[in-house]
């Protein structure tokens, strides 16, 4: 497991690396571990569509040992990139959405005849968006982070 951190939970000696090329570059020196991130944020650092191709692609060059940890963002990472920070209803329907998404691209491209989705949400939408190099595998596993007393309705769990 890996930060997906702009910044680190503390500046002194704190790391920040970008997570997606760290991961590429350890899972392509190793040959059997598993990677997920802990955890990538769509609610405003990352546009849902581009989770999906990274996922995607990191899937195809290392299939079956790639995953995606999904939360709902943190200040520390969202406002030094000057983006506002808002309450958790809209955290939580923004991260929604982008699960939605990139669930849609990974399965539905693969399933529609010509691998073109679109969606349409409060926060998010896609026109026509299609992943030319769909995962090699199934149901890349999606993890999600949150501290919830109960799992919005909007988000199946397969």
């Amino acid at each position: 497991m890996t930060s997906d951190h702009f910044h680190p939970w503390w500046h002194d000696g704190g790391y920040g690396n970008f997570t997606w090329v760290c991961l590429a570059a350890a899972a392509e020196r190793t040959k059997r571990m598993q990677f997920v991130t802990g955890v990538t944020s769509a609610v405003y650092t990352y546009n849902p569509g581009i989770i999906a191709q990274a996922f995607a692609s990191l899937d195809v060059l290392y299939p079956g040992r790639i995953s995606l940890g999904v939360g709902s963002g943190e200040a520390m990472n969202e406002v030094p990139l000057g983006f506002d920070w808002p309450d958790t209803r809209v955290r939580l329907a923004r991260t929604t959405e982008a699960i939605n998404i990139i669930k849609k691209l990974w399965n539905e491209g693969k399933k529609s005849e010509n691998g073109f989705v679109d969606f349409k949400g409060e926060y998010f939408s896609i026109r026509n968006a299609k992943l030319y190099t769909p995962p090699h595998s199934d149901n890349i596993p999606l993890y999600i982070a949150a501290v919830l007393k109960q799992l919005p309705q909007n988000i199946v769990m397969d």
